[in-house]
């Protein structure tokens, strides 16, 4: 089954080289909750997706390795983060749509929900907290049993 991601064209007047200040796909087979943002998930990143991938853009899906979830994340300038956690699901469609009208249409997957914590989930740090990435690895991975250490 292929997995086909489809990015439509930015807006008038966005350049459609440069829009991204970040993005990147990772296939995820793990989570190391002693880490947070790209650090924390474990896997291997989808090189053609980069901050300069030219728009408008349509791409099958290619892993090298067994994964668990595949997690798109980016960041637009000037508006909030992209997150996008899938499992592959055939005949499923996630139609994802960013405040400036760009659509990321995904073919054969179906989105998977990230729930936000609450500030000091397990003593960690707001920047652990508040980080997607965190917040889906603590959801669907867990913590292995790590516990943070307590600050002296």
């Amino acid at each position: 089954m292929e997995i086909t991601i489809d990015i439509s064209n930015t807006p008038q007047g966005i350049d459609t080289k440069s829009c991204f200040n970040y993005l990147w796909l990772r296939y995820v087979r793990g989570f190391k909750p002693w880490k947070h943002c790209l650090e924390s998930l474990v896997g291997d990143n989808d090189t053609y997706f980069d901050r300069n991938m030219l728009l408008p853009a349509k791409y099958v899906l290619n892993p090298q390795r067994p994964y668990n979830h595949i997690y798109l994340c980016g960041e637009l300038k000037n508006e909030p983060g992209l997150h996008l956690a899938m499992l592959p699901q055939e005949g499923a469609v996630i139609e994802y749509k960013m405040q400036n009208g760009m659509v990321i249409r995904v073919s054969n997957a179906r989105q998977l929900p990230i729930t936000k914590l609450p500030e000091g989930y397990m003593g960690m740090p707001w920047d652990f907290v508040s980080c997607c990435n965190w917040q889906f690895g603590i959801q669907y991975y867990g913590t292995g049993g790590w516990e943070p250490k307590p600050v002296q």
